[in-house]
């Protein structure tokens, strides 16, 4: 009798611990957005008022950053004083292909990153601006209804994934 109470408190938590897994995977994909529009403002910053050439204004961005987002830029300047020959646009999707399992983002954000980095680069600053400002505007969006959707669906992901095991523990009893 023991071991099947403890087999349906087993099952319980672990259907809810799958709900709070949903659940946070929502909240880290707001806080990537956030972490990932703060870059794109330091980035702008470094280009538009320190003047300072992109890959240097990567490096420095990285250094305020942390997580997913401080990684994508290190493996982005360490890709380029690396590799001498690759472009910008390279080493950005490579940095993106190698932090992929990391970013929780959807594929619309993810295609904003690479059209980012099809434009990174190219043209003098003031286009470099106009890219990180409309990237900006891009996140910020998303960021926005990545907010809306973890309101609306973040309780709903745990109560349904502990409502799932008391069923699973009604339909076994």
């Amino acid at each position: 009798m023991t071991a099947r109470w403890i087999a349906n408190i087993a099952v319980v938590l672990g259907c809810g611990y799958i709900g709070v897994v949903f659940a946070s995977r929502m909240e880290a994909r707001v806080r990537q957005l956030e972490a990932l529009e703060a870059m794109l403002t330091q980035l702008a910053f470094n280009i538009g008022f320190l003047a300072l050439p992109l890959s240097e204004a990567m490096r420095q961005a990285a250094s305020g950053q942390r997580g997913v987002v401080r990684r994508l830029l290190e493996q982005v300047t360490g890709l380029l004083a690396g590799r001498p020959e690759i472009t910008m646009k390279e080493a950005w999707e490579e940095a993106i292909r190698r932090q992929t399992g990391g970013l929780c983002l959807k594929q619309p954000e993810m295609d904003a990153l690479y059209a980012f980095a099809a434009h990174l680069g190219q043209g003098d600053s003031k286009d470099a601006l106009d890219n990180i400002q409309l990237t900006a505007a891009k996140l910020k969006l998303a960021r926005e209804s990545a907010q809306a959707e973890r309101a609306r669906d973040g309780k709903l992901c745990k109560g349904l994934g502990f409502l799932t095991g008391m069923l699973i523990v009604i339909l076994l009893f």
